[in-house]
């Protein structure tokens, strides 16, 4: 989509140094910053919200400009209260009526850059690699398959947090992660904590053939991914040598592909525009109009706390059970009590939901739903609790994503 020039206002939320690497590309850029938002023809809110939606419910301008103010976030749970650009953003409702993008993460590009990926003239002895952390269940799984597989590399390298500067061997481990990159002739890109990863959009900028594994991901729109990108099943992860080697002659035109895209949709000199493009879709989209958007979710989607309430009465265990005579709907009123998520092998939060906390505008069941939506999803999270909580609050979870809490 081609814009003509706009004038626009970037502004964080929450701590966030996407508003000077945005500024920055947009040196690059047919549009304009501004400071006045009453000047302004968009309103970019940059930065996380996932785990406090505050950061944005709150936000002056969010509030005072909403049909002005787009949001690109690059939580791994996603949320999307807003029109806007996710990097984690899945097949669901709001995608489909283009209310939601994806794109790949501009912070990823800034300091924390790995200067080594690049096109590597090198061998390819490796079939497929991958090096990663153990941030996901589907990512778990891998590390516990044994592929007895020469040209196969995988590794947990959860010792090892790219995000933190002062990592000791920094730029020892970027070089060998980028060299392996560029031995393979596919390189699997699993979800990570949210639906998308930075590996995707790395592996392309290496001209090496992308292998996506991740069922619910939103592909960023407008670029050739049947040219180039295989897509694996997350179920099918045991069986990956023998999906992939049919693919094994067309590997390196794959990578070629993978490349050229990047450099068309991807590249730094294009991040800006093409971000803004597609968070400025998102705004228009329709139909319908983001009021009726919100009007449908609003009367589409029951209240969360009779919704819970009902499926809670209907999958609670036997009247005297322990956890029936500690939260009983018709007595206290509460769907759980300090119920504590696990996602990925850490532990949450503990997190309180009463009746009482939630207010008119809607803000406690967004509350509730953040807080599950951190486990990215519910099937990928384990409990300390029986299974049949999920079945109390899921339906309530569906429910809530989706929602807007500021309509």
């Amino acid at each position: 989509m081609n814009l003509g020039p706009m004038k626009i206002l970037l502004s964080p939320m929450h701590e966030t140094e996407l508003e000077v690497l945005l500024s920055e590309r947009a040196a690059h850029s047919a549009h304009t910053l501004v400071s006045s938002p009453e000047e302004a023809d968009f309103i970019l809110l940059a930065g996380s919200f996932g785990l406090d939606p505050q950061h944005l419910l709150d936000h002056p301008l969010y509030r005072a400009y909403p049909d002005k103010c787009a949001v690109y976030s690059e939580d791994g749970n996603y949320l999307p209260l807003a029109p806007g650009v996710y990097c984690s953003a899945v097949n669901d409702e709001s995608s489909r009526v283009g209310r939601v993008f994806s794109y790949s993460y501009i912070s990823a590009s800034g300091r924390y850059s790995n200067p080594f990926v690049t096109v590597w003239d090198t061998e390819k002895p490796l079939l497929f690699s991958f090096q990663g952390g153990s941030t996901s269940l589907l990512r778990k799984r891998m590390f516990n398959l044994t592929f007895d597989r020469s040209d196969v590399l995988i590794e947990n390298t959860s010792t090892y947090y790219h995000w933190d500067l002062s990592q000791p061997n920094r730029e020892e481990r970027q070089r060998r992660y980028a060299q392996t990159i560029a031995s393979s002739r596919f390189v699997l890109c699993p979800r990570g904590a949210g639906s998308g990863t930075i590996r995707l959009f790395e592996v392309m900028q290496a001209g090496v053939a992308p292998v996506l594994i991740s069922d619910d991901y939103l592909l960023p729109a407008h670029v050739p991914w049947d040219n180039f990108l295989i897509r694996i099943a997350e179920r099918d992860i045991a069986r990956l040598p023998e999906l992939l080697d049919p693919y094994a002659p067309s590997a390196a035109e794959r990578g070629q592909l993978a490349r050229q895209a990047w450099l068309d949709h991807f590249a730094p000199e294009k991040e800006f525009d093409a971000m803004i493009a597609a968070a400025h879709m998102a705004l228009k989209h329709g139909p319908p109009t983001e009021a009726e958007f919100r009007r449908r979710q609003r009367t589409s989607n029951p209240d969360v706390l009779s919704l819970a309430g009902r499926f809670y009465a209907t999958a609670i265990p036997p009247r005297n059970s322990a956890f029936a005579q500690q939260a009983e709907p018709a007595g206290q009123n509460q769907i759980s009590s300090s119920l504590h998520l696990h996602f990925d092998g850490e532990l949450s939060h503990p997190l309180s939901v009463v009746a009482g906390d939630f207010d008119e505008d809607g803000i406690g069941d967004l509350a509730l739903g953040y807080a599950l939506s951190r486990c990215a999803s519910l099937e990928h999270c384990e409990t300390r609790l029986p299974c049949w909580c999920f079945l109390v609050l899921r339906p309530a979870v569906d429910a809530i994503r989706g929602r807007d809490a500021a309509a």
